[in-house]
C-alpha cells in the first residue's frame, strides 16, 4: 500500500474552438497527498467579451473516458458534456523521471472533432485537443521556472502540432508534429520551428490570466500544503491564428491555444 504522504496528481486537460473562435476549456483534477484527496473539475467558455468564464464543481464525477472510439465525459454538476471523434493518434512521452517520481504526458486527441453540449445553451462544435499528465512528483520540484505549453490544429484536422518548453535549471523542449518528435525544437511566445517547419502563431487573443493561489482558496485544506512559490504561480492562456510552413509544401492554416506558465 503507497503511504498516505505520497504524491499523486492526475489532470485532464480538454479544449475545443468552434469556426467562429468560440472556445471552451476544461480540467478534471485529481489529488492525492498527505491524507487528502481531492477531486476537482471545471469548465470555461469565452463569451461576448472573449474572455473565458469559468465554472467549477468539488463533486465527484468520473474521468473522461474512451467509449466506442470517442473520448467523452459527463460533468452534471457543470452541466455539460464533452465528446471528442480524433482525427489522429494518440500518443505518450515521460516529460520526466527521478528516484522521487515521475511525469507521464498522454496526448489522447491530437486534433479530434469536439462537440460540447450544455444544459443552459446551444451546442457547440469545433475542433479540439484532449490530454491527461500524471505526476508522482508535485511540480514545484520540477527543475522548471517558466512553462510554455500550446497546440495547434489544421483548419481541416490534416496536421497537428503539440508542444512543451521548460526554462530553468534544465531547460528542455518537446514539439510533436502529427505524431512524430521533432528534434531540438526552438519554442517561444508566437513560434516553434525545428527540422524544417516552422509555425507562427498570429493575432493572439487573451482568454485569461490567473493566479493558482486564486484558482485553489475554495478547495478545504490544500493552501497550507502549498509551497509559497507554486501559490503564487500564474498562468496567461491566448487563442490565435497559426500557420505551419514546411520545406517544399504549401503553408497550412489553423488554430492554436497556447498557455504561458511562470513560477513565483
Amino acid at each position: 500500500m503507497a503511504p498516505t504522504n505520497a504524491f499523486a496528481f492526475t489532470k485532464w486537460y480538454l479544449d475545443g474552438v468552434t469556426p467562429a473562435g468560440d472556445t471552451w476549456i476544461a480540467y478534471w483534477t485529481r489529488l492525492k497527498w498527505r491524507g487528502l484527496p481531492v477531486q476537482w473539475h471545471s469548465i470555461g467558455r469565452t463569451g461576448s467579451s472573449g474572455l473565458l468564464r469559468a465554472s467549477s464543481s468539488l463533486s465527484r464525477v468520473d474521468p473522461p473516458a474512451w467509449h466506442d472510439g470517442q473520448l467523452t465525459w459527463q460533468a452534471p454538476a457543470l452541466g455539460v458534456a464533452l465528446d471528442y471523434r480524433p482525427e489522429a493518434d494518440p500518443f505518450s512521452r515521460t516529460l520526466f523521471h527521478d528516484e522521487h517520481g515521475s511525469v507521464e504526458w498522454c496526448c489522447e486527441a491530437p486534433a479530434a472533432r469536439a462537440t460540447l453540449r450544455s444544459e443552459s445553451g446551444p451546442t457547440s462544435e469545433g475542433l479540439g485537443y484532449a490530454e491527461c499528465i500524471h505526476f508522482t512528483v508535485p511540480p514545484w520540484r520540477l527543475p522548471l521556472h517558466e512553462l510554455r505549453w500550446g497546440r495547434w490544429i489544421a483548419a481541416d484536422a490534416s496536421h497537428s502540432m503539440v508542444w512543451i518548453d521548460w526554462q530553468g535549471p534544465a531547460p528542455r523542449s518537446w514539439a510533436v508534429l502529427n505524431g512524430r518528435d521533432l528534434v531540438a525544437p526552438a519554442v517561444t511566445d508566437d513560434s516553434v520551428v525545428a527540422e524544417g517547419s516552422r509555425l507562427v502563431v498570429s493575432d493572439r487573443q487573451p482568454l485569461r490570466s490567473r493566479v493558482l493561489a486564486d484558482l485553489i482558496r475554495g478547495i478545504p485544506g490544500l493552501t497550507p500544503l502549498m509551497p509559497k512559490s507554486i501559490l503564487a504561480l500564474r498562468e496567461t492562456r491566448w487563442l490565435g491564428h497559426g500557420l505551419l510552413t514546411r520545406d517544399g509544401q504549401p503553408p497550412v492554416p489553423g488554430r492554436s491555444l497556447s498557455e504561458y506558465v511562470v513560477l513565483g
